[in-house]
């Protein structure tokens, strides 16, 4: 890294100091875990925001929302995600006092979030 530069992670860790980051940040793990996945599948099968969304049912500024990663989808739009795009989504409930969600054996983790004692492992793979 070239001198005076911040990596992400440390810029990350600054700004989770700030509680309303942090919150804005907990709030919005999922649209981001589905956000890298979309941008992932469109980059790897070479298509524009559009043909995407032909192939979801959907507008293509449906498709420009979920790449920002602001919002959490809809459950009808995650289950059109995982028709086309061959991902699946999990959710898991635990008791209190039990550990939240493991890592998935093949590792594929986005990060572990805790707020007001409530522990999520969004994942994707």
């Amino acid at each position: 890294m070239a001198p005076g530069t911040v990596s992400f992670q440390e810029m990350l860790t600054e700004q989770l100091k700030d509680p309303d980051f942090r919150e804005d940040w907990e709030r919005t793990a999922i649209a981001r875990a589905v956000a890298i996945q979309v941008i992932k599948f469109r980059a790897e099968q070479g298509l524009s925001q559009t043909a995407l969304a032909r192939r979801l049912g959907v507008s293509q500024s449906v498709v420009g929302r979920l790449e920002l990663g602001e919002h959490e989808p809809k459950l009808s739009t995650l289950r059109r995600l995982t028709q086309v795009l061959g991902l699946r989504f999990s959710l898991d409930i635990y008791p209190e006092g039990q550990p939240a969600l493991t890592t998935p054996a093949d590792g594929a983790r986005v990060e572990r979030i805790a707020s007001d004692g409530v522990e999520l492992l969004v994942s994707t793979g």
